[in-house]
């Protein structure tokens, strides 16, 4: 039977290409560059008649590719150009218009997987009442912080300068000035992982209150369970803001001792969220697990405060619980 191939995705790593095969075997096929060139990296997976090679990494569209079989050529293989949209800025955390002047993180979430290595000419922060630009008030890292999809980037202020005691905050001073406006571009030429830049500048503008220094507390939130037998969102409420990632991390939810899986959604205000279950909640009871590395937008934990040492802290606990019941209805 003659080989035909298809330009597919792996459904495990959707930036690579894939290239599928029907009707030969895996065990002696080999992808090439060129016709003399070593081998392209990737694994072969042969099931049910079809073979799947996934690269690992992305194979280069428009490329003429060249498969061989026992060290023959065998055929070559043209790879199409795909249009991409451009990516874009989704959202920006915190999601607030106020921020404390020990904010901490700020989290800038795109469409699809980025590009890396180029935060530093794509992000400027500018304060708003001298319309300079502050190049040292967020930390500038060797490796930039993305999340494992590359479609979520975190963006640190300086720790030594927020936390009290230190010399750099006795030197410089804390990142952000209580009763400043600040002004977080991102601009557009932002490349992501399929090449396709942005094309659009995406902002968000902050007012800088006070510090906080207040740990947070899960006394304090609250959790409105849903409807049994229906896949409605179960609502978490928080007093204040708190830090997305961080508390993304934190959750782990269990109904009769059996694990939830869920997806987030992080509502507008970073003040509460919405977990929607993989399928129909049950009746019975609940728990909800809380690290205790939670947050809130100053980096404070639900033990201890962002610059207070740890054997200082007044919390002890590595998790806290909040427990519920799902209740059939009429109860």
């Amino acid at each position: 039977m003659p080989l035909q191939a298809q330009v597919t995705y792996d459904s495990l790593n959707s930036s690579s290409k894939a290239l599928q095969f029907k009707g030969t075997n895996s065990g002696d096929l080999s992808l090439h560059f060129s016709p003399e060139s070593v081998p392209v990296a990737g694994y072969w997976h042969g099931n049910a008649g079809i073979t799947l090679f996934v690269p690992t990494f992305p194979l280069k569209e428009g490329h003429v590719y060249y498969l061989k079989k026992d060290d023959k050529l065998v055929r070559r293989i043209s790879l199409p150009v795909v249009r991409h949209s451009p990516p874009r800025v989704v959202r920006i955390y915190p999601d607030v218009d106020t921020i404390p002047a020990n904010l901490l993180k700020i989290y800038v979430l795109f469409d699809q997987p980025m590009a890396t290595g180029h935060a530093g000419d794509q992000i400027r922060l500018i304060d708003l009442n001298t319309g300079k630009e502050e190049p040292e008030a967020i930390l500038q890292l060797e490796q930039e912080l993305w999340s494992y999809s590359n479609d979520t980037l975190t963006l640190w202020f300086d720790p030594g300068r927020i936390k009290r005691d230190l010399i750099p905050n006795e030197e410089l001073g804390n990142p952000l000035t209580e009763g400043k406006e600040y002004l977080l571009e991102v601009y557009p030429g932002w490349p992501g992982q399929n090449g396709t830049p942005t094309i659009a500048t995406t902002s968000r503008k902050f007012y800088v209150t006070e510090a906080d220094r207040t740990r947070p507390s899960t006394d304090d939130w609250q959790v409105t369970p849903p409807v049994v037998g229906t896949t409605g969102a179960l609502f978490l409420r928080f007093p204040e803001a708190m830090d997305m990632g961080a508390v993304t991390s934190s959750l782990r939810l269990t109904c009769e001792d059996t694990e939830v899986p869920y997806r987030l959604e992080w509502l507008q205000g970073d003040k509460g969220l919405l977990m929607h279950p993989e399928r129909p909640w049950q009746e019975g009871g609940c728990k909800l697990h809380i690290d205790a590395k939670a947050e809130d937008l100053a980096g404070n934990n639900l033990n201890r405060l962002f610059d207070q040492d740890v054997e200082e802290a007044t919390g002890k606990q590595e998790e806290y619980v909040i427990e519920f019941e799902i209740a059939a209805e009429g109860e």
